[in-house]
């Protein structure tokens, strides 16, 4: 068989029909392939059939199947066949005559058992599904004894798709991701302080800055809400 990725990070209300094509096109090119190769050992057509096709009646294609990876953390809610993008009140007596095309899809967000997964693939899947949370993949990294050493590609992946600035030494063939979110989050907390105090925050204000911080806001945002905080303060105790 032939197997095909798409990868998704945001969902398609339209990949049924895209995908469909994609596998339409491989069929043809496996038909093409086959005539070509009859043509150059010079087979010659038995029949009609076989000039006009180019297939001939001994040939067999591959099976083609396109998996769609989305690597939201969420469920996919979009259409997974042609019939669903058809919408309600299509009389069955047309639907019968009309092949449907369902989407293969792997979403970590759908998935309750990821024992199944042998290799770091697993750990990805782990953090993808908490990616939206910062606290639970902070501890999800931090915590997790299967994090302490990850493949290299698995923790690049991880990064990317969590957007965590880690610091993922570059060829090492192990990483260890419990580590790299430790650092991040001192890193962020040093950051923090320095620029909190920078700001002129008391105490209690640089607590909230360093907390914005360390659940991944922007500095602008963090600053932000610091200022309204100190503000709140100071009314307060006057």
């Amino acid at each position: 068989m032939v197997i095909g990725a798409e990868n998704q990070t945001e969902q398609n209300n339209a990949l049924a029909v895209r995908d469909m094509l994609y596998d339409a096109i491989h069929y043809a090119s496996q038909v093409r392939q086959l005539d070509r190769e009859h043509r150059n050992q010079g087979h010659r057509a038995e029949n009609p059939a076989e000039f006009l096709s180019g297939f001939r009646s001994g040939d067999r294609l591959m099976p083609v199947v396109t998996v769609v990876v989305y690597w939201g953390p969420e469920k996919w809610t979009a259409p997974r066949s042609l019939h669903e993008m058809f919408g309600p009140g299509v009389p069955e007596e047309i639907l019968r005559h009309v092949p449907d095309y369902r989407i293969t899809i792997l979403a970590p967000g759908e998935m309750e058992d990821l024992s199944v997964f042998r290799t770091d693939l697993k750990q990805v899947l782990r953090a993808v599904q908490v990616e939206n949370d910062l606290d639970a993949l902070r501890k999800l990294l931090t915590e997790d004894p299967s994090f302490r050493s990850v493949d290299h590609d698995a923790a690049v992946t991880i990064q990317t798709l969590t957007k965590m600035s880690l610091r993922i030494p570059p060829g090492k063939e192990a990483v260890n991701m419990c580590k790299a979110a430790e650092e991040w989050k001192e890193e962020l907390l040093t950051q923090g302080r320095a620029e909190g105090k920078a700001e002129g925050y008391d105490e209690k204000t640089l607590i909230v800055y360093r907390n914005c911080l360390n659940r991944g806001m922007s500095k602008q945002d963090a600053i932000a809400i610091s200022g309204i905080t100190s503000e709140l303060l100071k009314t307060v105790s006057e």
